[in-house]
């Protein structure tokens, strides 16, 4: 498996097999323009968005190294907003709170509007 974060993908046996979005976004800084509904952060994060993973290859930890890759570059990665957005009507709550338990297993914590990922620094990974 390669990660390659500056593109937003991973890939094996050279196809693409998930595609995400990470800004790195300094304290006091404005986020990018895509992500404009963050506000500028009190301290330097990663914020990640859309993490797409081909249906053939979910449930083999490809988005748990994703995350763990981004938070190896030392600021704590947020996703942002809650809840997270899913189509479908109904199923809208279920697949927000499932999302949700996800992101809490990996060490996730619910601040407000985000849920945030904090390194050893933290204590929290």
């Amino acid at each position: 498996m390669i990660l390659d974060i500056k593109n937003g993908q991973v890939l094996i046996n050279r196809e693409v097999v998930a595609d995400f979005y990470a800004y790195k976004v300094n304290a006091g800084e404005q986020p990018p323009e895509d992500c404009s509904e963050l506000q500028s952060p009190a301290k330097d994060i990663i914020y990640l968005q859309n993490i797409s993973v081909s249906p053939e290859y979910r449930r083999r930890g490809i988005c748990r190294s994703v995350v763990h890759a981004l938070l190896r570059q030392g600021r704590p990665v947020v996703i942002y907003p809650l809840p997270i957005e899913v189509e479908c009507g109904d199923k809208i709550d279920w697949q927000t709170q499932q999302l949700k338990g996800w992101y809490r297993e990996m060490g996730f914590v619910e601040e407000g509007d985000m849920m945030c990922l904090y390194g050893d620094e933290e204590g929290t990974q």
